[in-house]
């Protein structure tokens, strides 16, 4: 079948949607069972023409997940066709593609309304049979819809406001100019043409007024339909032919009922007063002479009075036979009607099973949903704590290179002290020793060994200083060894933190496995569950199939049940008349027996006091001759009479006769619908059947659901145990933070240990600056003092060149 030419699909629905566009432009719209025959493409419409927001639901889930899959949006979603979690009032428009079964379920209509705004609308579509729909051309239809009345009377009780409009197929051609303005229909060509759908608008208020509108569809698929158009044209005109002929034979059959009735209403006063006349004439007969004729003919009436009492007799009891089946087929459709309100109450049972297998399925993901919060939490504190630390290895690796810059710095400015210690020393010793020369130069030679003895003393408490400095630097860096082995400890308690860190990322990874598996056991429920939810609405569809086919067998039997009873009761009252006439005929008959038993006797007394009186007077022959002329001419008038009164009778005969066939035909009538009675006794049999297998199938839900459920309990087992290892998850992660934290307080510690170091390198700067003025102060003392050796050493080179020739000229002496 072509896509857009199919029943209810966008050639349907599409026009619709643009004729009421104005109703839904920035609305929230619910579309309604038409997924799976547009393939979600008139939701996609809807949200492309100005809807603010579109959820589309349907009963076939694989149509759905399709549609999801390749149109779902923030703005588009697509669901199966469950509406218990949709709060009321949710949708301001709902777009309802088929009214039918919503029509026979007026439960199903009732959900509907209840998620229409208050300023919102219904609007739906309801199927005419009598008007040709686009479809038609592709498909043949099936089933009858419900009627235009029903649809009304089903809305009424919702909605306020319900206006109809009409959906019906133009077929013609278009004919303008490029720039040409306006349009003008013309519909004289068309002869009783009859809409295809009933559109209707309900809501609380009044919807506005909508122009009528042209929808113009493609029609390259009509080339593909000419065998079926024909095909469909032919079978149309012989339902027509067909349907024109059983109209016929109807009002035919109407007139003759009517006729008959009316025959029946004008003959029963005159076969009343007939009955009476025969009656009354018969007696007079029979009181006048009685004859071997009119023994004859009361044997006949005797023998027809039993007949008729033994067919009234028959008629009696067909009539309590048919009460009886009546009685049996009430309580069989009682019995189904129990069975019915039993299946409901087990489907409204699995519902609610299934609606708190949804809620905990919700919760369940709820749980989990905050599970994974939790967990990209606990990651995202990880990758936290990972730049922190990592922050605070670069923090270290810098602290450690300051550090190691710094003793560099004052070892450097310890061997500056120790060198400038050094040369004053040095320049010291020389000072004293040129000190103790120019002293000893003042004063004589032995004193000049005796400074040579001094320097020397004061040479060894010098070497004194210098192992006191050198034990010093000694204990200096001892201290520095100590530091450097105390860093050395807290690198290898860093290595134990990286180490648990990187066990926490396995366990990490490990849950992340865990989750997943998890994550696909949910989706593997999810889509049991969908599975399950998919047969449950595939039973809830069957049920409301078994529901519309049982309401309107249930309909056929209240209808032939009434036809019956009506009839029976018909049969009832022509038999009670009819056994009330005959037993008025009997008791008329017995009366006249009487009646002519006594005359007999009169008669004969009489008949005997005339002989007597014959006897008796001779003079009373002749005027009993005389009576008896006249009697004879009395007996010629009633001959004449009782001719008529035959004449009469044999017409009344044939009205009997007439009723008797009548009478046939209501027999006939009676075993026609004990067929029918029987065929739906057949056809609620096969709907028990039909129970019973949907019970079974139930049974096999509720099995499937008890498994769906013990998979839960396991599902929610590992989550607890997925929640217990998050939980150690957190406790190891409080531990690393605390052990995070005793790092950072030996950071800190190890950084105010750098802050006095570099306070202790500003003091030695500042007293290196000082020994540097000193220095200088003492190397400019130094020169004086240089200056002024050398002058001595020049004024001792002298005094020994002068000492020198001295001891010569002693010695020469």
């Amino acid at each position: 079948m072509h896509p857009t030419f199919r029943r209810l699909g966008t050639s349907e629905l599409l026009p619709r949607y643009i004729f009421a566009e104005s109703l839904f432009a920035r609305r929230r719209v619910l579309e309604v069972d038409a997924v799976a025959t547009t393939g979600g493409e008139s939701a996609r419409f809807l949200l492309e023409r100005g809807a603010r927001t579109v959820v589309a639901c349907d009963a076939d889930l694989a149509a759905v997940a399709a549609a999801q899959k390749a149109h779902g949006g923030a703005s588009l979603r697509y669901r199966a066709n469950v509406y218990d979690d949709l709060e009321p009032g949710s949708f301001d428009l709902v777009l309802v593609a088929d009214l039918a079964p919503y029509v026979r379920a007026p439960t199903l209509l009732a959900e509907l309304a209840r998620l229409v705004s208050r300023q919102g609308y219904l609007i739906g579509g309801l199927r005419n049979t009598a008007g040709l729909a686009l479809w038609q051309l592709m498909d043949v239809e099936e089933g009858v819809p419900p009627t235009y009345g029903q649809l009304l009377d089903a809305l009424s009780p919702h909605f306020p406001n319900v206006e109809v409009a009409t959906q019906a197929p133009v077929l013609g051609y278009q004919l303008a100019f490029e720039k040409g303005d306006g349009l003008q229909v013309d519909g004289s060509l068309i002869r009783g043409s009859e809409a295809a759908y009933y559109v209707v608008m309900a809501g609380a208020e009044p919807a506005r007024i909508v122009d009528p509108t042209w929808v113009q569809l493609p029609p390259e698929p009509l080339a593909f339909t000419r065998g079926k158009l024909d095909e469909v044209a032919q079978r149309s005109k012989g339902w027509e032919e067909r349907t024109g002929r059983l109209k016929e034979s109807l009002t035919r059959l109407r007139a003759e009922l009517t006729d008959r009735e009316s025959e029946v209403t004008q003959l029963k006063p005159a076969l009343e007063l007939a009955r009476d006349q025969v009656a009354r004439l018969t007696a007079q007969l029979e009181q006048a002479r009685g004859t071997p004729e009119a023994t004859r003919e009361r044997d006949e009436l005797s023998s027809r009075l039993r007949r008729t009492e033994l067919e009234l007799q028959v008629a009696l009891e067909r009539v309590a036979d048919a009460d009886r089946r009546l009685g049996q087929q009430r309580l069989e459709m009682e019995a189904a009607e129990r069975a019915r309100k039993e299946a409901e109450v087990q489907t409204l049972g699995s519902q609610e099973t299934l609606r708190l297998e949804r809620a905990r399925r919700e919760e369940l993901n709820t749980s989990l949903e905050e599970s994974r919060e939790r967990l990209t939490q606990a990651y995202t504190q990880l990758r936290e704590l990972q730049d922190e630390l990592a922050g605070l290895r670069v923090e270290r690796e810098k602290d450690r290179l300051s550090s190691e810059r710094a003793r560099e710095q004052s070892e450097e400015l310890r061997r500056q002290v120790e060198a400038a210690r050094e040369r004053e020393l040095r320049l010291a010793e020389q000072y004293s020793t040129s000190l103790a020369a120019v002293e000893l130069l003042k004063s004589d030679v032995a004193r000049a060994e005796q400074a040579r003895q001094t320097s020397e003393s004061v040479l060894r408490s010098r070497d004194a200083d210098l192992a006191r400095l050198t034990r010093e630097v000694e204990d200096g860096a001892r201290r520095v060894s100590g530091a450097e082995a105390a860093r050395r400890d807290a690198e290898v308690r860093l290595t134990a933190r990286e180490a648990e860190w990187r066990g926490l990322e396995t366990e990490l990874t490990a849950a992340r496995a865990e989750l997943e598996r998890l994550t696909a056991e949910v989706e593997a429920r999810t889509r049991s569950e969908e599975n399950v939810r998919s047969a449950a609405a595939r039973l809830e569809q069957e049920l409301h199939e078994a529901r519309g086919s049982l309401e309107s067998l249930e309909e056929e039997r209240v209808r032939s049940a009434a036809e019956l009873e009506e009839t029976i009761e018909e049969e009832r009252q022509r038999a009670e008349s009819r056994v009330a006439q005959e037993r008025a005929k009997t008791e008329r008959a017995e009366a006249e027996a009487a009646r002519e038993k006594a005359a007999r006797e009169e008669q004969a007394s009489r008949a005997e006091g005339l002989e007597n009186q014959v006897r008796v007077e001779a003079a009373a022959r002749e005027e009993a001759s005389r009576a008896l002329a006249g009697l004879e001419a009395q007996r010629q008038q009633w001959a004449d009479e009782r001719g008529a009164l035959r004449r009469r009778v044999v017409e009344v005969e044939e009205t009997l006769s007439e009723l008797e066939r009548v009478r046939a035909s209501d027999v006939e009538s009676i075993t026609r619908l004990d067929s029918a009675l029987k065929a739906t006794q057949g056809s609620i049999t096969a709907e028990q059947q039909a129970r019973a297998r949907a019970d079974a199938e139930r049974e096999q839900a509720l099995a499937g659901l008890e498994q769906e459920r013990e998979g839960r309990e396991r599902l929610e087992e590992a989550v607890a145990q997925t929640q217990a290892r998050l939980e150690a998850e957190h406790q190891r992660l409080e531990e690393a933070r605390e052990a995070l934290s005793s790092v950072r307080a030996e950071l800190k510690s190890e950084r105010q240990q750098r802050a006095q170091e570099s306070e202790e390198r500003t003091r030695l700067q500042a007293g290196l600056e000082e020994e540097r003025q000193q220095r200088a102060q003492v190397e400019a003392s130094l020169a004086e003092v240089q200056a002024g050796l050398e002058a001595e050493r020049q004024r001792s080179t002298g005094l020994e060149s002068e000492l020198a020739q001295a001891r010569a000229g002693l010695e020469s002496v």
